[in-house]
């Protein structure tokens, strides 16, 4: 800063500033200036307070959504982990024993031999089979026992006793159900042919 005396008897000064519009007056004497310094407000000055701000909303803005999404992620995971997912079964059939059971009276006496599989959900329903398997056999034997010979030839009348014996079986389950029923021997021979 640059000072310069104007008038020596009354001793005032004149400032020279680059960021004041006018020349300033000091005085030494005992009065105060009357007269503050107006400074230039240039578009450095609005421009760089602005984009700190807006730079620092950006920055912290920006870290909130990254560190929300984060623990949004974690959590998900979380979730996934805390689904018990059900190993697929390793053998998703259970067989019964084979059943042989004469079949209702025609011309000639019948007998069928069958060997029943079913497509179950789980080990629970698995269990179940085990535990109940001599009661299903009884309802089994009791099924075919009241069918006729003609009432099993035939693709139509196969898939209507698997049907049947779907709908029995579920009925008698109580910890899950089977999803379907096949056979793995199926044959009505004679009682003579033995």
């Amino acid at each position: 800063m640059l000072l310069r005396p104007i008038d020596l008897n009354t001793r005032q000064l004149a400032v020279a500033d680059p960021n004041v519009n006018f020349v300033k007056k000091e005085t030494k004497s005992a009065n105060a200036p009357t007269v503050a310094p107006i400074k230039k407000m240039g578009s450095k000055v609005s421009v760089v307070p602005t984009f700190i701000v807006v730079s620092q909303i950006l920055i912290f803005g920006g870290g909130f959504f990254a560190v929300k999404s984060m623990i949004d992620h974690r959590r998900a995971e979380e979730a996934a982990k805390a689904i018990p997912k059900e190993t697929p079964l390793p053998d998703p059939t259970f067989r019964l024993a084979p059943i042989s059971t004469n079949v209702q009276a025609e011309p000639e006496s019948k007998v069928l031999e069958i060997t029943v599989n079913f497509e179950i959900e789980n080990e629970k329903t698995r269990t179940e089979l085990t535990v109940k398997e001599a009661f299903i056999r009884d309802d089994l034997m009791m099924l075919f026992s009241s069918k006729k010979a003609g009432d099993l030839n035939g693709s139509a009348q196969t898939h209507a006793l698997q049907n049947e014996i779907l709908g029995r079986i579920n009925r008698i389950l109580s910890h899950g159900q089977i999803k379907s029923v096949f056979f793995s021997d199926f044959l009505i021979r004679d009682i003579a042919t033995q």
